[in-house]
């Protein structure tokens, strides 16, 4: 845990690992507002929802443009007795909804199709194939439940290809090639298989990026390992290698005193242990009775169901000619025993809500006392789970593995995760949380493994909200496995809070059995969740808990909307209107991620003020009960900046576009300009210079620079237009270090336009440009714009209000700024600066289709009637409303920010 915290808190540097540092590729999960109202709003998905999907909710791909998450009312599917019934109804469905899948149908290969008859649920998995090879970690996977399709999980990757002209490696040379560079090539290995696949990932702005691989896996024993490597099947390049056989590992916690080392013995019956004589054997039973012919009798610790191996020594065995028998450390070792019982009681949970899978219907064997320290595993090949000695050294003082309930449970729910899929994959980074939430179902406690060092510490806790994807580690699967196991938690508790905790403990219980069936990964656990808790075959009215889901996954990003609000205000920023003195319209379309659980907006207001100034006016908008809405600003004479905000009030809260509000309002210029100077930077750097003005000069302390976004941080995947765009920080691989989106503490950043000559002539300038700005208030953290070295604008300072706030651009936003040449040379140059403290570092700027602008000395003097009006788009949920509001002060106003996770208004119980 300590070496996680290190990473995560560290200056701009990476926290990316090299290939052999042991990340599997994690395909990352970006949701912006503007870009999802864009995919949302395509033809394909309008089609599919103006016929099947009628009522129908997606997330998209924001790299592939395709649906990544859909679900919705329940579509019939037919008769489904079957597998190739499963699959035929699933074909016709995609082929009349080409959108859906966004490839044709000889792209997908049916892979399987799992019934789970305890739900009357299917679990359909189809596999991306690209030149007939299976994408990795590709495919579509459906949920069909009481015979009606609720869900589409989707990695299809429109248009991703590789080229054929090149011939792959065999596989014995992609191995060869591969020895030397992975941390396992000088262990003794066997088992080597070898296939081929297709890595898709994020390429920038311009779409995916896609490689031929060679997916080699193989075994060792000592350590324990299986090995999983890609290489590029054409160039040999190792691109990533990892162990496939889970770990735990010992982190610093705070002291508990039961489960553990340190806890009071008790006595608890020997649940299906072996018992024998000269004339009979057999089980004891669940209680630890037995009934057998013949004295003396014989009992050890393989089980019906566990098989306990003691790697110290030889197994414990005991006999007695007494009724009664007390296992104690005279005749086993106290990981024996501990792990006998610790194992039997999840057993025993195990078959209330999963009684049909291999770790509990089948056999598991468990090894203590492994000649190692501070750790345990899970091998799924083995279906064993693995314990460690306790630690001699004075430094690194842990306690036997073998003697803490909650690693027990932890390791257990490793193999209760492998087993379950009927679909899907196993996601090691959901892994680790399933493993945590395993364990504090039962123990209803945060911290994981008190006592698991010497001195009372555990390794973990799961009350901290961590959040996707800024929390996100690549490889790092414990600390990544809390953004679930966060989730998990939050959810319990809120469960207790509503039933009790006796029933919490059961909701939790059968909707984790449920929920990982269908093999998802971290960040589609939401939608598996909802699925599991379905219970009508229709999404489109709710579940009975569904309420309770959205506000535990919302707040680790990992809810409906991502990382987005439930109830969103979400808006097309209108452009510059070139006719002076007529009304400016915004009309859109409302959408809300969980309408069971926000309340919809009663009334809303289109806030604007002119040239800068502190006054503002407001104008109602009309709430149609299709929830579109339509409202105007009236006509402004040229030469005017028109700043703007929408508010959308329920009860008294509210939610904005932009939502900060008054803080960064949109703007644009009114009257017909002239350009004088355009740069979009897919030329290059267009002369643009950056420097660092002050602060320590380390490695990334000048963190500008020229690409793509890599969207961490609060920075967006995207330019506004092209593949280049400025900014610090952008995130990801850059001059052969990963990093992770933020700007640095403690340092002045500045980027420079070069001297742009201002021809002469009359008529007021304006600088524009597109801005995606995430900074800490002013009063810390100071995001400057200047022209000839004079401040024009700097971001809200929050050090006279009730309570400080960050400008969070959350979309591409116009800014528009008046200038003027102010040493009358001829020439300006515009500068953006980045000033930060000690503490909080956010992503900083992302600077794109920088203009200057002269407004010509001719105006006209009418609207031209095929003038592009301005569209506003409010993603929300409700009735029809409508009402003025006064804008208050922005504090107040930011306050009032998210209606969806804390807002429970209807909900459905058990």
């Amino acid at each position: 845990m300590l070496l996680s915290l290190m990473l995560s808190s560290s200056v701009s540097l990476a926290y990316a690992p090299t290939a052999t540092q042991g990340a599997a590729p994690h395909y990352p999960v970006r949701t912006h507002v503007a870009r999802q109202l864009e995919l949302r709003q395509s033809a394909t998905w309008q089609d599919f929802l103006a016929g099947d999907g009628q009522g129908w909710q997606a997330t998209f791909d924001e790299w592939s443009g395709a649906p990544r998450s859909a679900w919705g009312p329940g579509i019939e599917m037919g008769p489904l007795e079957s597998e190739a019934q499963v699959e035929s109804a699933l074909r016709a469905l995609f082929a009349d909804n080409p959108g859906l899948t966004a490839v044709d149908q000889e792209s997908l290969s049916f892979r399987n199709a799992g019934y789970d008859a305890s739900s009357d649920t299917w679990h359909v998995h189809f596999d991306r194939l690209i030149h007939g090879v299976p994408v990795y970690r590709g495919g579509v996977q459906a949920v069909i439940k009481q015979g009606r399709l609720i869900q589409l999980q989707l990695a299809t990757f429109p248009g991703a290809g590789f080229a054929t002209d090149v011939a792959p490696l065999d596989a014995a040379t992609a191995w060869d090639l591969t020895q030397e560079q992975v941390p396992h090539g000088a262990l003794e290995l066997y088992g080597h298989e070898a296939r081929q696949v297709v890595l898709v990932m994020p390429k920038g702005s311009d779409g995916l990026s896609t490689r031929l691989c060679w997916e080699l896996r193989s075994q060792s024993d000592s350590p324990r390992g299986v090995w999983v490597s890609l290489v590029d099947a054409q160039s040999g390049q190792l691109l990533y290698t990892w162990n496939d056989v889970p770990h735990l590992q010992g982190e610093i916690w705070v002291q508990h005193h039961e489960r553990n080392p340190n806890s009071p013995q008790v006595e608890s019956p020997a649940s299906w242990a072996a018992v024998y004589s000269s004339q009979d054997s057999g089980y004891t039973s669940e209680d630890g009775e037995f009934n057998i012919d013949g004295r003396p009798v014989t009992t050890d610790f393989d089980g019906a169901w566990l098989d306990m191996r003691n790697s110290a020594g030889g197994s414990a065995e005991a006999s007695f000619d007494s009724s009664e028998f007390l296992w104690t450390t005279d005749q086993a070792t106290q990981a024996e025993l501990d792990t006998w019982v610790f194992l039997h009681q999840i057993q025993r949970w195990g078959q209330v809500y999963a009684p049909t899978i291999n770790v509990v219907a089948g056999s598991m064997q468990a090894n203590v006392n492994i000649d190692d320290v501070c750790n345990a595993y899970y091998d799924p090949y083995r279906l064993s789970v693995n314990f460690y000695a306790e630690s001699t050294n004075s430094s690194y003082p842990c306690n036997n593995t073998g003697q803490i309930a909650d690693v027990a449970y932890h390791e257990w729910g490793h193999g209760f995760h492998h087993t379950s899929l009927v679909s899907g994959y196993v996601d090691n980074d959901l892994g680790e949380g399933v493993g945590d939430t395993v364990s504090f179902i039962q123990t209803n406690d945060h911290v994981m493994a008190r006592y698991f060092m010497k001195n009372g510490s555990g390794i973990r806790e799961v009350a901290t909200d961590l959040v996707y994807p800024d929390d996100y580690i690549n490889g790092d699967v414990h600390h990544n496995g809390l953004i679930f196991g966060g989730s998990a938690w939050d959810l319990l508790k809120l469960l207790e809070d509503d039933v009790g905790l006796e029933r919490a403990q059961e909701v939790s219980s059968q909707l984790l059995a449920d929920g990982i069936k269908s093999g998802p990964a971290l960040t589609a656990t939401y939608d598996a969740y909802l699925a599991a808790d379905d219970d009508n075959g229709d999404l489109g009215d709710g579940t009975p808990h569904i309420c309770e889901l959205v506000e535990a996954f919302t707040p680790h990003g990992i809810g409906p909307g991502g990382t987005a609000l439930l109830l969103q205000a979400a808006h097309v920023p209108v452009e510059n209107i070139a006719i002076p003195q007529t009304p400016i319209s915004v009309e859109g379309q409302a959408t809300n991620l969980a309408p069971d659980c926000s309340p919809s907006p009663d009334q809303g207001t289109l806030h604007w003020s002119v040239d800068g100034g502190d006054t503002w006016e407001s104008a109602d908008l009309d709430l149609a009960s299709d929830m579109s809405v339509a409202g105007e600003i009236p006509g402004q004479p040229a030469g005017t900046i028109v700043h703007y905000y929408l508010s959308f009030d329920s009860d008294g809260e509210a939610a904005m576009s932009p939502s900060g509000g008054v803080i960064n309002a949109h703007s644009f210029l009114v009257g017909t300009t002239d350009s004088l100077y355009f740069q979009d930077f897919e030329d290059g750097e267009g002369g643009f210079t950056h420097e660092l003005i002050s602060g320590q000069d380390q490695q990334g302390a000048d963190d500008w620079w020229l690409g793509t976004p890599a969207g961490l941080n609060g920075d967006p995947a995207y330019c506004f237009s092209g593949d280049n765009c400025f900014g610090n920080d952008l995130g990801g691989e850059y001059e052969g270090a990963n990093w992770n989106g933020t700007y640095q503490a403690n340092k002045h950043n500045r980027l420079s336009s070069p001297a742009i000559e201002i021809p002469a002539g009359e008529g007021q300038l304006f600088l524009q440009f597109r801005r995606w700005l995430n900074v800490e208030d002013g009063q810390f953290d100071s995001a400057q714009v200047l022209v000839d070295g004079e401040v024009v604008w700097s971001n809200y300072d929050g050090s006279s209000a009730v309570e400080d706030e960050d400008t969070l651009d959350n979309q591409w936003a116009l800014v528009t700024l008046p200038i003027q040449d102010v040493d009358g040379d001829g020439y300006v140059q515009v500068s953006w600066d980045l000033i930060s403290d000690a503490g909080k570092e956010l992503g900083g700027w992302n600077v794109d289709d920088v203009e200057i602008l002269r407004l010509s000395a001719e105006q006209p003097s009418e609207q031209d009637p095929d003038e592009a009006v301005g569209e506003l788009e409010i993603i929300g949920a409700g009735n029809c409303g409508c009402a003025s509001t006064t804008p208050t002060h922005p504090a107040s106003l930011l306050g009032l920010l998210a209606l969806g996770a804390g807002l429970l208004i209807r909900r459905r119980r058990d």
